[in-house]
């Protein structure tokens, strides 16, 4: 399992940790908060927490594990920014024969000329619209820029 779990992708093991690590510390705090104020009703939004990140970990997980994921790798064209605070909201990708056109789930530094990698889960419903292929989330996503000297 430690194999298998080493031959993943970085991003996607570090979604994966990330989820575990948020359950812990809400288990953590729950039984700190449990042992110090001996109040259960104080732990519960520690537990949920636990409970959700817990259960998105390892959701994650199984799916990856069992390779339902879709890897999609292609250069940014195009970064789309909201309205007043110009905060990124969609990268468009040039991948092989489409273009793809990733909604944004965090703020992400990307610029055009990155080379992106976005991990899809397999069933992701891909809609077209203005001539791209349109994916409204995602699993991970990795960006490597490009190099000062790269044209």
């Amino acid at each position: 399992m430690k194999k298998f779990f080493q031959k993943l992708p970085r991003v996607l093991r570090k979604q994966i940790l990330l989820r575990f690590v948020a359950a812990a510390i809400g288990l953590f705090t729950a039984a700190l908060f449990a042992f110090w104020f001996r109040e259960f009703v104080l732990c519960l939004p520690f537990l949920l927490l636990a409970f959700v990140s817990g259960s998105a970990g390892a959701a994650l997980l199984i799916r990856v594990l069992q390779g339902g994921f879709v890897r999609v790798e292609g250069i940014c064209t195009q970064v789309e920014r909201a309205g007043i605070r110009r905060r990124p909201k969609a990268l468009v990708l040039s991948a092989a024969e489409h273009t793809v056109k990733i909604y944004l789930q965090s703020r992400l530094d990307a610029v055009p000329g990155d080379r992106i990698t976005a991990y899809l889960a397999d069933n992701m419903p891909v809609y077209q619209r203005d001539g791209y292929e349109v994916v409204n989330g995602y699993l991970a996503i990795d960006i490597i820029k490009k190099k000062v000297g790269d044209h």
